[in-house]
């Protein structure tokens, strides 16, 4: 199952602040970092510890303020893999196998089109 935790991070001269958005994500409010990769890192460190082991956290930055974090055990995909995207167990590649090549489009032929580039 993945779960996201969304947050808001605000940045106030040298430090930044995690204001919790998401149910999942209560628990990381109020954390604080000197840098948006410190931040990042312990809340992604922060997802792990609650979660089971081999716990696959991506991490996707929405606008400026905006980060959302996708929890999923690894080796199962994720949310992209879910919706049928190219992920390790969506079924993704297995529907695209089996399509039906597409047919070629017919050529046209161009008629009464002579052109010289150098007249």
């Amino acid at each position: 199952m993945t779960k996201v935790y969304s947050y808001k991070i605000h940045q106030d001269g040298g430090k930044f602040t995690v204001k919790a958005i998401s149910e999942a994500a209560q628990a990381d409010d109020g954390l604080e970092a000197e840098s948006r990769y410190e931040i990042e890192t312990k809340l992604r460190q922060a997802i792990k510890e609650r979660g089971t082991p081999n716990l696959a956290v991506n991490h996707s930055q929405i606008t400026p303020t905006m980060s959302l974090f996708f929890a999923a055990p690894a080796g199962m995909g994720g949310p992209v893999a879910a919706a049928g995207g190219s992920g390790g167990g969506g079924g993704g590649a297995g529907a695209a196998a089996a399509a039906p090549e597409p047919e070629p489009e017919p050529e046209e032929e161009e008629e009464g089109m002579d052109f010289d580039l150098f007249d």
